[in-house]
């Protein structure tokens, strides 16, 4: 019976051994959980973080992409209003250069006109000299 209790005794005493190092173990792993659970935690507020300033930053870009594409439109639209105007000026200064084009042939011909009136007049102030001068003679 002795020997029964001191088997059961040393079976107890493994028992308890194993189930000490069972318990340890145990303890052990949740030491491990908890500390990844805290580099998990702080992974996911630094990337809640980086998550955050990245969007910051996209929106800032998109504002600013919005006010380039204001600046762009506006900028356009002044070109369209220089274009405008150039072509006005283009047309503007074609109609005052056909009309002093129109001028000028009209000035020639009158030049012209008077030129043969003039010469005209020279011939026969000529012819006129040369019946008062044969009238002289005789």
């Amino acid at each position: 019976a002795n020997a029964k209790m001191q088997a059961k005794d040393g079976k107890l005493k493994l028992a308890d051994e194993k189930a000490s190092q069972l318990k340890n173990e145990v303890d052990h792993y949740k030491k491990l959980m908890e500390e990844y659970k805290r580099q998990l935690d702080t992974r996911e507020a630094v990337h809640s973080q980086e998550v955050s300033e990245l969007q910051g930053n996209l929106k800032a870009e998109r504002v600013a992409n919005s006010q380039q594409a204001a600046r762009i439109l506006s900028l356009e639209g002044m070109a369209d209003g220089f274009r405008d105007k150039i072509l006005k000026l283009k047309t503007k200064d074609k109609e005052m250069m056909d009309s002093l084009r129109s001028q000028v042939e009209h000035h020639e011909k009158e030049i012209r006109e008077k030129d043969r009136a003039l010469f005209i007049l020279n011939e026969q102030r000529d012819s006129e000299r040369v019946t008062l001068m044969t009238e002289f003679e005789r």
